[in-house]
């Protein structure tokens, strides 16, 4: 672990807000993955490149305030979600996610 590079970190460790980022994409993965399987889809594959803002709050400190998450997901098999199909498991995780729901940033899923 270390601060980022913009404040003077090494850029070879992660960084905490990496590690937020990187909690939410997780959380919001794991929630995704449980409602396809519950619904009777095979995801195949599952990637995220996550995409965090660290801006200025009102109290002249530095915060985290937006998260963009755009999942990229390959299903197989003879079941396969239309597009309505996939972003209501996207709100049902986005809904459920525990690490989402513990933080003030605002969290959006680009997933179209």
């Amino acid at each position: 672990m270390s601060a980022s590079a913009e404040f003077k970190g090494d850029p070879h460790c992660a960084d905490p807000e990496q590690m937020l980022i990187s909690a939410v994409s997780s959380c919001h993965m794991l929630f995704f993955l449980a409602i396809a399987e519950f619904q009777g889809y095979q995801v195949e594959s599952y990637e995220d490149d996550p995409v965090g803002y660290l801006e200025r709050n009102d109290k002249k400190g530095m915060e985290v305030t937006r998260i963009e998450l755009s999942p990229r997901i390959t299903f197989g098999g003879d079941n396969m979600p239309d597009q309505k199909s996939i972003s209501r498991m996207h709100a049902g995780a986005h809904k459920n996610c525990f690490i989402r729901n513990s933080i003030t940033a605002e969290v959006t899923i680009n997933h179209l």
